[in-house]
């Protein structure tokens, strides 16, 4: 159909945006058993030879009763030629260094729904790129969610855990991050200066520093000067790293040991709320997205919380805050957080579900001002 393999041509586009170790890609056409289009990235990659490749590869279709569904060859030097299947006759392929597969699979498994369903059935309308989103900021989200971790990691901590996470234009700067070390879970929340492309490029850069600077030795205010240090080089290299005037960011650092019940966390910018025995505390920490270059700790809230089972907490980005309601004159601020957060502690009713209901409640359909994002624990 025209309406697929344009959807995945512009995705496959959208693809070596982000992944310019990629040599070359295309599509072969299974119904006709010919190449739809190929193109060749590198100049050192020789477009009539690696034509001949594919034509081996539909010979070899040809021959078989069903689609192959998975194909690797080895390139050589050039690295391996990786073909999926698609669809009942839609063969993508492209080449690039092996190195690069698991995040190129990820991202494959997280467009098959927007390739499979951005084209309704033939005898009725094709629904343009603009209804199911741009492709490119389809292929962004799906590497941004990659570096996102599964709650199944909080889980092994918390009896229990959500996460609210709503950029505003698929994809932005709020994200959420976790490394496990040890008898503990170290998590942070962030907020990045900047929305869409650009801010999910600072959120993946901050992301990648978090894992690189919280090493287990440290403590977490320090890592977290650490973090805001290596943010500070971007300042000075934004006229060629692509993010105007560097990267900005909010973020709160904690580390958890289930074995001692203790919470340490560091803060420039991230609130929280802490919920123990009926009692609600809204915790600020100081509030600086950027800084000079002459960073001390004393620029980071730290402290540590014995917390108690049964004890709530969430971490989130001022999106929530800063949501005007239904009638579109009130923001929710802290205090209105704290309300939603307060009427879902109880009762077993401490859920994504349940945090939503009562948030879309009060904001009814007014249009999002923010990416947003909430971190929520149970002891």
């Amino acid at each position: 159909m025209a309406g697929q393999y344009n959807q995945i041509s512009e995705l496959l586009q959208g693809l070596t945006s982000y992944f310019p170790s990629i040599k070359a890609y295309g599509l072969v056409d299974l119904s006709k058993y010919k190449i739809a289009n190929v193109e060749v990235s590198s100049h050192s990659v020789g477009k009539e030879s690696l034509t001949a490749v594919i034509e081996e590869v539909i010979d070899l279709c040809k021959g078989m009763k069903t689609p192959v569904e998975h194909l690797k060859i080895d390139y050589g030097k050039y690295g391996f030629l990786d073909f999926k299947l698609y669809g009942d006759d839609q063969l993508i392929f492209y080449l690039s260094d092996e190195g690069n597969f698991g995040k190129i699979n990820y991202f494959f498994k997280n467009i098959e729904v927007s390739i499979t369903k951005s084209v309704e059935k033939e005898d009725e309308r094709e629904v343009s790129v603009e209804e199911v989103g741009d492709p490119k900021l389809m292929a962004a989200r799906s590497i941004q969610q990659s570096i996102l971790p599964s709650l199944d990691h909080f889980n092994k901590y918390f009896t229990k855990s959500f996460v609210y996470f709503k950029p505003k234009e698929i994809i932005g700067g709020d994200f959420y991050w976790l490394k496990e070390m040890g008898d503990s879970v170290y998590f942070a929340v962030s907020d990045c200066t900047g929305h869409s492309v650009e801010g999910a490029m600072a959120s993946m850069t901050v992301s990648s520093i978090l894992t690189q600077v919280v090493n287990g030795k440290s403590k977490i205010n320090q890592s977290l000067m650490e973090t805001h240090q290596q943010l500070l080089k971007f300042k000075d290299d934004s006229d060629t790293n692509g993010i105007s005037g560097g990267i900005g960011a909010e973020i709160i650092l904690c580390k958890y040991s289930k074995k001692t019940s203790e919470l340490e966390y560091a803060g420039s910018g991230i609130p929280l709320i802490h919920l123990s025995k009926g009692k609600l505390n809204l915790i600020k920490t100081k509030s600086k997205s950027k800084f000079s270059k002459e960073l001390s700790l004393d620029d980071f809230s730290y402290e540590k919380i014995k917390l108690n089972q049964g004890d709530k907490l969430c971490f989130f980005s001022d999106g929530l805050i800063h949501q005007f309601d239904k009638s579109n004159k009130k923001k929710l601020g802290l205090n209105g957080l704290g309300q939603i957060i307060e009427s879902i502690g109880h009762n077993g009713s401490f859920s994504y579900q349940n945090f939503e209901s009562n948030f879309n409640n009060w904001r009814g359909t007014t249009e999002q001002t923010d990416d947003t994002v909430l971190l929520g624990v149970e002891i």
